[in-house]
């Protein structure tokens, strides 16, 4: 995977984010009616599976609060996330925060989150 310089901040993440506003099309297109599921799910879970947690818990978990759907973002959490990359799997080290831009503490919501989403 390539890293970037992300500013003055001792963090390089990734060159490949997945906002997934945009993702593959079985026609080339950009149609959301058109999204290659299978292609996708490999795609995000190429991501998942190299320790991209942190932002796809708080994604799930943000949703389910914001939009009042915590059965859809369980969903997500329960298929998409393997057990040990979900909220529940943090031993609140405090590692990441440090690389944090947003200066969350990480430790005290993945607990939240865990709760929320269904634990393990």
């Amino acid at each position: 995977m390539n890293y970037r310089t992300f500013g003055k901040l001792d963090w390089k993440p990734s060159a490949l984010g997945f906002g997934c506003m945009r993702l593959p099309c079985r026609s080339g297109g950009n149609s959301g009616a058109d999204v290659d599921e299978e292609l996708a799910v490999r795609m995000i879970r190429l991501g998942i599976d190299r320790g991209v947690n942190i932002p796809f818990n708080f994604e799930l978990y943000n949703a389910a609060v914001m939009y009042d759907d915590a059965e859809t973002a369980r969903f997500r959490y329960g298929r998409f996330m393997a057990e040990g990359e979900r909220a529940s799997a943090c031993v609140a080290c405090g590692a990441c925060e440090s690389k944090c831009p947003q200066k969350i503490h990480i430790g005290g919501w993945m607990p939240k989150a865990a709760a929320l989403l269904g634990g393990s």
